[in-house]
């Protein structure tokens, strides 16, 4: 484990969202120490080597110049457009949701006339049983009464 002044330094092994921001696979983290043993327990991250640390810290005590700021603001663009974008497709996904739950709702209604309409029929079923069944009962005795 190294340690940094401020915390711990972890790469994380695949993409993932802390406190709600993405970060992707690669991506060199500084975090608590709590957070460094949760990460590295659940496989999402490893612990930096001595020469990441020596990258990163040398960026960090060194400054950025004006590359790095301006490549790190672009990512922060992308990622706000990117933020923007989902929020729009949870809103189209909600509205379907809503479309989908009402369509949900009259196919119930619609099930449930049908099911009443069934039962008629059933019922007028053995109504007409049993017509038919005086009917050809009464059939000998109408046979000999001619």
């Amino acid at each position: 484990m190294d340690m940094l002044a401020i915390g711990y330094l972890v790469v994380l092994l695949r993409s993932a969202f802390l406190g709600g921001t993405p970060f992707p696979e690669g991506k060199m983290l500084e975090v608590a120490r709590d957070a460094r043993s949760a990460m590295v327990a659940g496989g999402i991250a490893r612990d930096a080597t001595d020469e990441e640390i020596a990258e990163f810290r040398g960026k960090v005590e060194g400054g950025s110049d004006g590359g790095e700021l301006s490549a790190a603001k672009a990512e922060l663009d992308t990622l706000a457009q990117s933020h923007s974008t989902l929020l729009e497709a949870v809103d189209a996904l909600e509205l379907s949701k809503q479309t989908l739950t009402g369509e949900v709702d009259e196919l119930g209604t619609l099930k449930t006339e049908l099911a009443e309409y069934v039962a008629g029929l059933e019922a007028k079923k053995e109504t007409l049983a049993g017509e038919l069944a005086a009917l050809e009962k009464a059939k000998p005795a109408a046979k000999a009464a001619k």
